[in-house]
């Protein structure tokens, strides 16, 4: 079974690509919110893990050079983060809030499984807030052209690798990313206690 998947999961990510490129260098800003609000959709399908060969062709393409995709995912990882922060600031119940800091500073660091899979889909609503959160920090980090110069690193670990000219523009994409998944996280209704 896994030998079908391989090939099945490398074409897929060729299309991707080549939608993913097509798409930036035409919808732009509009490119940057349906992307950075779909991955961390991707992130749970694991398909995500397919993207860094992507990420390496835009690297040694000639006329491209830069890894354009690999700001939007780090947005749509803090985001994450952000609304899995909330989950610790509105839950009474000592266990869920043992995991979720450290969860929450993971996704900081673009560990993102942690605060995916243990807080935020688990609840339900602080993943879509960390959905729309990631949304509006992909489409500023497309508008801003926010590039990264190599593969692999998101979150904060990700200013290692941001062009010079984008540092500021990141920074600013990590904090609006984060801001808009903490503020709806904590201000939507459910119910935050272990049952």
């Amino acid at each position: 079974a896994m030998l079908i998947i391989g090939p099945a999961g490398r074409a897929l990510g060729d299309g991707i690509s080549f939608v993913l490129s097509t798409l930036i260098a035409h919808a732009g800003w509009l490119a940057g919110l349906l992307f950075g609000g779909l991955y961390s959709v991707i992130v749970i399908t694991g398909v995500h893990h397919s993207f860094h060969a992507i990420e390496a062709g835009l690297l040694g393409n000639p006329s491209i050079g830069v890894n354009f995709l690999l700001p939007i995912w780090a947005m749509a990882n803090f985001a994450q983060g952000g609304a899995c922060l909330a989950v610790w600031f509105k839950t009474k119940d000592a266990k869920i809030k043992a995991i979720t800091l450290p969860s929450a500073f993971s996704a900081m660091l673009g560990i993102t499984e942690a605060a995916i899979f243990g807080i935020n889909l688990r609840f339900m609503k602080p993943f879509i807030a960390g959905l729309i959160g990631g949304a509006v920090g992909g489409a500023w980090v497309v508008s801003m052209h926010v590039y990264m110069t190599a593969v692999g690193l998101t979150g904060l670990p990700g200013l290692a690798i941001v062009q010079a000219s984008s540092l500021l523009n990141y920074i600013i994409g990590m904090a609006i990313a984060f801001s808009v998944a903490f503020i709806l996280s904590f201000l939507l209704k459910y119910k935050t206690d272990a049952e």
